[in-house]
């Protein structure tokens, strides 16, 4: 429900680091990474594909907040 623009300025945003990144990219385009977290996971893609999202929304509380 994201728009391409709106994706692309996230992603540009989070560039910086490459695992952020990465994992925001997994979150807005789940699309690419079906085939990696079924073998990861050991599921079958259409399993991961029916579900439609691979990892939880980002929670604020939980990246800000301290151990």
């Amino acid at each position: 429900m994201i728009s391409q623009d709106a994706k692309k300025s996230i992603l540009e945003f989070y560039n910086a680091n490459k695992f952020t990144a990465e994992y925001f990219d997994s979150y807005l385009n789940p699309e690419k990474y079906f085939e990696k977290y079924s073998e990861l996971l050991n599921v079958v893609e259409w399993r991961l594909q029916a579900v439609g999202e691979l990892c939880d929304p980002p929670n604020d509380i939980k990246e800000t907040s301290l151990p």
